[in-house]
């Protein structure tokens, strides 16, 4: 189990490296980021706006690795709590994609 979660983990990392690269392509020079009543009222720059999800989704990570640690037994032992741990950390890892897709949606 251990072993798939680290694939998943790694092919997580991947896509969302994969889509900051594809937005280089595919976004605009400045990037609308924040909207409001009015329409867009803050950019970013395309640069960095493509590497704060992948950035985001190294610290989800990184959480998910360091709290994997601290639950290691109960991990271990229940599998209703490791499938529910998968689950959760899994969605909350994937919000470097969801970024980019409302990245690229609303630009």
């Amino acid at each position: 189990m251990l072993k798939a979660m680290g694939k998943f983990q790694i092919t997580l990392l991947a896509v969302t490296f994969l889509c900051s690269v594809a937005g280089f392509f595919l976004l605009p020079e400045t990037v609308a980021v924040q909207w409001n009543g009015n329409g867009v009222s803050n950019y970013l720059p395309r640069f960095i706006a493509c590497w704060i999800p992948l950035f985001v989704s190294g610290i989800c990570f990184a959480g998910w690795k360091v709290s994997s640690i601290h639950f290691q037994t109960s991990i271990e032992i229940d599998k209703k709590f490791r499938i529910t741990y998968a689950i959760i950390w899994g969605a909350v890892a994937c919000i470097g994609i969801v970024l980019h897709i409302i990245l690229f949606a609303a630009n």
